[in-house]
């Protein structure tokens, strides 16, 4: 099986790099970023294939751009990997918050016979009460699995465009448009000649007594520092200045769940913990004067 590699970002910073020094050693020319309106003075001058997408190509593609696609749309990175990249039989999808703390070529190696047509971390159903899943099919039985770290087969993402563009033509409310994890996984389960299955049932050491969830935010200075994370995968996990500026935008809408940070805030010192209140204070300004202009 030919199997390409793409890091998702709308951005290139300390995690990003990370990823990519992860990744070439083990994907070599069959590596790609898949870039969210990349600035156009912006030349990565690395040896890997830049494929850029932006609401005019989602547009081209028959797909709804809603808001947030960027972010809420991941399957749409996809596509844009596949038209790019069509002579693949699997494409694996990475975020630059996803840390192998370890060596990666022992996780991927495990997934070189395994012929699934989608495989996700923790995939389960979801309910219908669900925002995303409002305007799905009320005959699907519905699915999902962090996005942070997938990989879908040729044929898979050829499905799913499919039904994204008959999607895309349902005039449903934005806030109920489905996302990512739901539409894919639902979809791959649903069609009868594809195989759904789950990345820690072919790698699970990788997987035993890790976090791999959309939050709390973790440092990968604190990952690194405990004995017990060696050969494990963590999300989102941030290297020093992406962690501080995740902080700093939490802040702005909540600051309860910092309790669950206080393993990954321990290792900053008092110069980084006035940048990140520094920045909370800049964004939180910006979002008083977003709110002037409503």
């Amino acid at each position: 099986m030919r199997k390409v590699a793409a890091i998702r970002t709308h951005r290139w910073g300390e995690d990003e790099q990370r990823l990519y020094d992860t990744l070439r050693p083990i994907f070599g020319d069959d590596l790609a970023v898949v870039f969210h309106d990349r600035p156009a003075n912006l030349d990565l001058n690395l040896h890997l294939k830049v494929i850029d997408i932006t609401g005019a190509w989602v547009k081209k593609q028959g797909l709804r751009g809603v808001r947030d696609w960027g972010w809420r749309c991941g399957d749409y990175f996809y596509f844009a990997l596949r038209e790019a990249c069509p002579d693949y039989d699997q494409y694996w999808l990475i975020e630059p918050d996803v840390l192998f703390n370890g060596h990666a070529e022992g996780f991927f190696e495990r997934f070189d016979t395994v012929e699934a047509d989608a495989l996700g971390f923790g995939v389960e159903g979801v309910s219908r009460n669900h925002p995303f899943a409002a305007d799905m099919d009320q005959g699907l039985h519905l699915r999902r699995a962090i996005f942070a770290l997938t990989r879908f087969s040729g044929r898979a993402l050829d499905h799913l465009l499919e039904c994204r563009r008959a999607r895309s033509e349902n005039d449903c409310r934005p806030r109920h448009f489905p996302n990512d994890e739901i539409f894919s996984f639902s979809h791959v389960g649903a069609a009868g000649d594809l195989r759904l299955e789950s990345l820690e049932d072919h790698a699970p050491e990788w997987f035993d007594g890790t976090v791999l969830t959309t939050d709390p935010d973790m440092f990968v200075d604190a990952i690194r520092a405990r004995d017990d994370t060696h050969g494990k995968i963590f999300h989102p996990a941030s290297g020093r200045e992406a962690f501080k500026n995740a902080v700093a935008q939490r802040l702005v809408t909540r600051s309860g769940y910092l309790k669950r940070m206080g393993e990954s805030l321990g290792c900053l010192d008092d110069s980084d913990l006035q940048d990140i209140a520094e920045t909370a204070k800049q964004s939180f300004l910006a979002n008083l004067r977003g709110q002037w202009k409503d």
